[in-house]
């Protein structure tokens, strides 16, 4: 009671699914049945989030990953020679091609004739991310968001799309808040209903995933947002697993 909750507009997007903006839905009416104010709020420049992240995020592997040399830290890789070509043996061999791609990256971004262009204007779009939720702040006590457009994508739906495209459609929710450096917890509250392959026997058996949604609060609000994540816990009754031996 005598808190204040707001749900931000930009992170009901393209391609997020009826149920869960029923689950967001129903949570806000549970919410409000027990004296909380639930009010709507912008945060504008939550578009941004991801390719914000997708610059930032190959610069900071790059930086720490250059330790990485076989020697000190890393695989010792088939070359010996102590040399450069030693360092490349052993990220090559060490890192997958994720990895090598962000290092690349990064490396490409923190260049000193790309660093304006790139890594700056970054950074400066971190601070209009993290301004955004601060003058949400501002009118109310905490924000209520979805995590994920959908639940959990069969196999054969996510191997569909490259996974660059598929983790950045699914981040929409949860990056903005790990760039503005915020606690937030998720909790899960229902199952979908989805049937991911209809009509199948497999299908029938693939249903009832996870639902959640995420609790965003101001810096050093980490143990109210956790006695609110437990307060929903115990009113939405989600199915747990009971481990016998």
């Amino acid at each position: 009671e005598n808190i204040k909750l707001g749900v931000p507009q930009e992170y009901f997007c393209e391609g997020m699914s009826d149920e869960v903006i029923k689950s967001v839905s129903d949570m806000c009416n549970l919410f409000s049945n027990n004296g909380v104010n639930i009010d709507s709020v912008s945060l504008p420049h939550t578009d941004m989030a991801v390719p914000c992240y997708s610059v930032l995020n190959p610069c900071e592997v790059a930086s720490n990953m250059a330790r990485y040399d076989g020697v000190e830290f890393g695989l010792a890789g088939s070359d010996t020679s102590y040399n450069e070509a030693m360092a490349a043996s052993s990220r090559s061999q060490g890192f997958n091609d994720v990895v090598r791609g962000r290092i690349l990256a990064g490396n490409y971004f923190l260049l000193r004739r790309h660093y304006d262009e790139y890594y700056l204007q970054a950074l400066k779009i971190r601070r209009l991310i993290q301004n955004d939720f601060l003058e949400a702040f501002k009118s109310v006590d905490y924000l209520l968001t979805p995590v994920t457009l959908t639940d959990a994508p069969s196999f054969a739906d996510f191997t569909a799309q490259d996974n660059r495209t598929q983790t950045a459609k699914q981040d929409h929710c949860t990056q903005p808040v790990n760039l503005a450096g915020l606690p937030a917890v998720t909790v899960p509250i229902c199952l979908s209903g989805n049937n991911h392959t209809a009509g199948s026997e497999e299908g029938a058996k693939r249903r009832s995933l996870p639902l959640s949604v995420q609790l965003i609060g101001p810096y050093g609000s980490d143990k109210k947002l956790l006695r609110i994540a437990r307060w929903i816990e115990e009113r939405v009754d989600f199915p747990t697993l009971v481990l016998c031996d």
